[in-house]
């Protein structure tokens, strides 16, 4: 039996690495929830400071934060191909 095929969980995980399934309007809802996200970890002063205190804590920089949005922005179904 091959292992790469047959099986619901890797059949599913091959259709999310077939880029050509998404379109640019989902690309687009998928943007807007993760800076909806974003934004709800920053409501209040004590999560803005846990929010920089866990991106320092992880080795990042508070460029990361600052470039946070224009980076998910950036985003585009070419890129979608690299990571999937």
């Amino acid at each position: 039996m091959d292992i790469n095929q047959g099986t619901p969980l890797l059949d599913s995980i091959n259709n999310i690495k077939d880029i050509s399934k998404f379109s640019l309007s989902e690309l687009e809802k998928a943007k807007k929830l993760v800076l909806s996200k974003f934004a709800f970890t920053q409501e209040t002063l004590f999560d803005r400071t846990a929010l920089i205190g866990n991106t320092l804590s992880k080795g990042l920089s508070l460029e990361y934060l600052e470039n946070y949005e224009s980076n998910i922005q950036s985003v585009n179904l070419k890129d979608l191909g690299k990571f999937a």
